[in-house]
């Protein structure tokens, strides 16, 4: 889904101009998506386990990422951001904290105009405390005056979700705006949501991606048509994202039925489940059955 996202940028620039900055996993898996389905050559894998440059240079799956051994903060602020345009995602594995925002302001500060931005967190209200109260002063504690205008409820665990991508989001908007002070209109810049995602990746996660771009520039970004992809969200609202519980025989008899004929599926088949896989089948992955010989 982000990368069928990413390939309507070509109305802002070709993709191959694009740079892609990542973080580090010895799977690559990012990087190989975004380099085989949209031609980026120019690619950074930033990756803080120092201890595992070997690995992480045994298992890199093209030459044309460069490793940046190194916490985010260190490395972002180096990466000359201004130069070009870039696929920049943010995807850490845990709670929020100050760090991630000042790595927000480092990006949301630098990037030019047709830049797409992502970042990912852990969405677990638990990680902040038992009691909604707790939760609250645990991350004024952890991101001080950054905390948006809220109450207790917002940190229930059925609202937490929305109220971490309200802070996420206040962010990026305030970034945005003190950059485009005293710029001329058609110069000023524009952060506009395209994604905002909700899933469980082992625990669960949260996603939020948008593009910036400079106001003279809307009539691209018009082009760009993001509003027609089924998933994309530009509000609090997530695009949810649930894997499906069916067999790959399942799946396959599923497929013979999409995307028209869902009725005709077979009636054994739990209806929340072929739900959940009917919502985005194009983009679950293909797997193959294999046994030991």
């Amino acid at each position: 889904m982000v990368v069928e996202t990413l390939s309507r940028l070509r109305a802002f620039h070709t993709l191959d101009s694009y740079r892609y900055i990542g973080f580090g996993s010895p799977y690559f898996s990012d990087f190989s998506l975004v380099h085989r389905a949209i031609g980026i050559t120019d690619m950074i894998c930033i990756e803080r386990e120092t201890g595992d440059v070997e690995r992480f240079e045994f298992n890199r799956p093209f030459e044309c990422i460069e490793l940046e051994f190194g916490q985010s903060s260190k490395v972002l602020p180096t990466l000359e951001l201004e130069s070009r345009p870039t696929v920049i995602w943010l995807d850490y594995d845990d709670p929020i904290n100050s760090t991630m925002l000042s790595d927000i302001h480092v990006v949301c500060s630098s990037i030019v105009s047709g830049s797409f931005f992502l970042i990912t967190v852990r969405n677990r209200a638990d990680d902040f405390g038992k009691q909604p109260a707790e939760r609250i002063e645990e991350l004024r504690t952890v991101i001080g005056n950054k905390l948006p205008i809220h109450s207790s409820s917002d940190a229930t665990n059925a609202n937490f979700g929305g109220f971490l991508w309200r802070i996420i989001d206040s962010e990026i908007k305030q970034i945005i705006a003190n950059r485009s002070a005293g710029l001329r209109k058609n110069l000023a810049f524009e952060y506009r949501q395209v994604l905002h995602f909700d899933y469980r990746d082992g625990v669960r996660m949260l996603t939020v991606g948008g593009i910036l771009y400079q106001k003279g520039q809307r009539s691209q970004f018009a082009q760009c048509d993001f509003a027609s992809l089924s998933f994309s969200r530009d509000k609090q609202d997530a695009c949810r994202i649930k894997a499906p519980l069916l067999t790959y025989k399942e799946i396959r008899t599923l497929d013979e039925h999409l995307p028209e004929k869902l009725s005709s599926a077979p009636d054994f088949l739990p209806n929340d489940e072929v739900n959940a896989y009917a919502e985005h089948y194009r983009y679950f992955p293909n797997y193959i059955e294999a046994a030991d010989i």
